[in-house]
């Protein structure tokens, strides 16, 4: 074989090797590339399908809330009438501040008038949504379906966008903390005389005692304050803000025991200070027997026994005397120290409470008989039941 023969084979030799190799080559590099693709679109996935997820599940939910609204509201329903925003926002002038008549923890409370010219407390509610929320259910689900002569009657409510109202009957002679503790341009006008404390005594007593030993349920009110107890045109006590109560579970034996020191003689506790600011006219923070001014419970028992030893020349008997008997005076204060012991235990129940009271009252005509019976309430009367959130007007049920 000749030169330009091996010349020619190698040349082809040569030819497919190279060509073998730059096909390799070409191939390994478009099989990276598809591989980094490949591996790009499936990091691209890890990222999109957790913010799919969490898209999806803030989209169920805020689905589960709204259906959990809608069914509060069907529940709320059953007990208390639904009204619109625009309608109550039309009685309270827009919630003006001229119709502004409290303020609270929970919410500012407006006076509100109907068309018809009928009187309404509207509570408009503020804080955190969440807080809020749990308030006002609570609110409406134990006021909502009680009614006693000592409650104050909750008529209505309304739950729009971020608004939560509850509507009340007015009570025209305001809150009890007002008249005990009036400023001092109003002072004179206030003053409340010893047969008038001791019927707001005996009524609100009333009215614990009936949620704390109802038959059918047990509720304790968790908010007993001279400011909570609103008043009548003829002094009849009504027991408000209920959006701390809590409802004991019937069907649980065991919790009865814990529940009744936790709950319910917290509730007689509470009871016992409103009673002390009713004869003395002091607040909480004047009721104590150090010079510290250190207002323990050890110390308030110590104050009260104070006022007991020296009764017969205490300025606050002195200024009762010619509106009661000493005698009484010292029973009921003696229930007051009772009520505010600092071991639960030597605490007594409201029934019995009430019944000490109602057996002093009964000398001043304060003739008030224990009901286990719910009262019907104020209805809010429609004019077509198919609109139940249109209010015309309002008709006492007796």
């Amino acid at each position: 074989m000749n030169f330009s023969e091996y010349f020619k084979d190698g040349f082809v030799i040569g030819y497919v090797v190279s060509a073998g190799f730059v096909t390799a080559s070409l191939m390994s590099y478009y099989y990276l590339i598809w591989l980094n693709l490949k591996l790009k679109q499936r990091r691209n996935r890890a990222k999109v399908c957790p913010l799919r997820n969490h898209i999806q599940r803030k989209k169920t939910h805020v689905h589960d809330q709204v259906s959990k609204l809608s069914l509060e509201i069907s529940e709320l329903q059953r007990w208390v009438t639904q009204m619109s925003y625009e309608e109550i926002s039309r009685a309270t002038n827009s919630f003006s501040k001229d119709n502004i008549i409290g303020l609270g923890r929970m919410g500012t409370t407006y006076k509100a008038i109907l068309q018809n010219g009928y009187l309404l407390a509207v509570k408009r509610l503020h804080g955190s949504q969440q807080h809020l929320e749990k308030r006002f259910i609570c609110e409406v689900k134990s006021i909502g379906r009680l009614r006693h002569n000592n409650l104050v009657p909750l008529l209505g409510f309304c739950i729009e966008r971020r608004e939560r109202i509850l509507v009340y009957k007015y009570m025209p002679s305001g809150n009890l903390y007002d008249w005990l503790h009036p400023k001092e341009e109003k002072a004179i006008a206030m003053t409340m005389e010893w047969d008038l404390r001791l019927k707001i005594a005996v009524g609100v007593a009333r009215g614990l005692a009936w949620l704390h030993h109802h038959r059918s349920f047990r509720l304790a009110h968790l908010d007993i304050t001279s400011s909570s107890i609103l008043l009548e045109h003829n002094f009849e006590p009504k027991m408000s803000n209920f959006s701390r109560a809590i409802l004991m579970n019937q069907n649980d034996p065991d919790s009865s025991g814990s529940w009744e020191l936790g709950f319910i003689k917290s509730d007689v506790h509470s009871f016992g200070i409103v009673l002390l600011e009713l004869i003395t006219l002091k607040e909480r923070s004047q009721m104590t027997a150090s010079s510290s001014g250190t207002t323990d419970e050890k110390s308030l028992v110590e104050w009260i026994t104070h006022l007991l030893s020296g009764i017969s020349d205490n300025s606050i008997v002195k200024s009762l005397r010619e509106q009661a008997l000493e005698y009484d005076i010292l029973k009921v204060l003696k229930i007051a120290r009772n009520c505010v012991q600092p071991d639960c235990d030597q605490r007594p129940s409201m029934l019995h409470v009430y019944k000490k009271l109602r057996a002093v009252g009964e000398r001043y005509g304060h003739h008030l008989t224990y009901d286990f019976g719910m009262s019907k309430p104020p209805e809010i009367v429609t004019p077509n039941a198919q609109h139940t959130t249109t209010t015309l007007e309002i008709v006492e049920i007796q």
